[in-house]
């Protein structure tokens, strides 16, 4: 499938993907396809992806153009296309990180969520605004990001936020200068790129699987990857190297 509205390049073990749909970035449905077809064949050789958008909208969301008042089946459809798309994202083996500059709206704001880390410009406007067209959406992954209350008031009011109130929230990570949120992405993919494939894997894989278990179960599950760790040759390498280092500071 040759991409139009994706754009794709991999440094090193990184992998950026740029939606680029102008003029404000929709969640078109060959937007919709390209994002799923992406996330589904993740070289082996990246550790990291960086999802980002344009230096105004990361995504403004559903493309409105695309509905049907008089055919709810091509409707469910579109919706369809767009929950696939999410769940390629969310369900990512590998760390995805949100650089998102301007504009985040609706679907656009629940693509951000799905990712695993957002690093947003401090000129973001983001809201979960999709009450504002007469819809149900966000209303799952806000509040078990920052809790039902505060995803209460979002949700009803469709207010828009802004990069300061978005960390404050929880929802964002880090708050980089105008222009710069590619940039503090990239620098962070980095640094979580330069540890070992399989646990960053087995990180997140515990991380969101554990949060639907009880927390003993959870904390068994991790115990059993514990273990499993503690045979491998990687955790011997890295104990050694750790050593070295300590007694090369002494």
């Amino acid at each position: 499938m040759k991409n139009e509205f994706l754009r794709i390049q991999q440094q090193e073990k990184i992998l950026i993907m740029q939606i680029n749909h102008p003029p404000v970035n929709t969640l078109s449905l060959a937007v919709c396809q390209e994002l799923y077809e992406a996330f589904q064949k993740i070289p082996q050789t990246v550790r990291t992806v960086v999802l980002t958008g344009n230096e105004q909208f990361f995504s403004a969301g559903a493309n409105v153009k695309e509905f049907s008042f008089e055919d709810p089946e091509r409707n469910e459809r579109y919706f369809s296309w767009i929950y696939e798309a999410l769940q390629a994202v969310c369900h990512c083996p590998v760390p995805v990180i949100a650089a998102i500059n301007g504009v985040s709206m609706g679907g656009g704001m629940e693509l951000a969520l799905c990712c695993d880390v957002r690093i947003v410009d401090e000129k973001l406007r983001m809201g979960a605004t999709s009450t504002n067209m007469g819809l149900v959406f966000c209303t799952q992954r806000l509040p078990r990001l920052i809790g039902i209350s505060r995803a209460a008031e979002l949700l009803l009011s469709a207010r828009v936020l802004g990069g300061a109130e978005a960390k404050f929230l929880g929802i964002a990570h880090d708050v980089a200068p105008a222009g710069k949120s590619l940039l503090r992405a990239l620098n962070m993919a980095e640094n979580i790129s330069s540890k070992p494939v399989h646990l960053l894997k087995e990180i997140k894989q515990l991380l969101y699987e554990g949060s639907e278990k009880s927390l003993s179960e959870a904390l068994q599950q991790e115990k059993e990857e514990l273990f499993a760790a503690l045979r491998t040759p990687d955790f011997k390498q890295h104990v050694q190297s750790f050593l070295q280092r300590k007694n090369e500071k002494e």
